[in-house]
């Protein structure tokens, strides 16, 4: 059951990479 927890905390840390690309992005305009 590890191969689960692994994956939601990778699952979490790109949701929250893309969520801060994203915003960065929004204020370079």
């Amino acid at each position: 059951m590890e191969y689960l927890v692994f994956g939601s905390i990778i699952l979490g840390f790109c949701i929250i990479a893309y969520s801060a690309y994203t915003a960065t992005l929004e204020n370079n305009k």
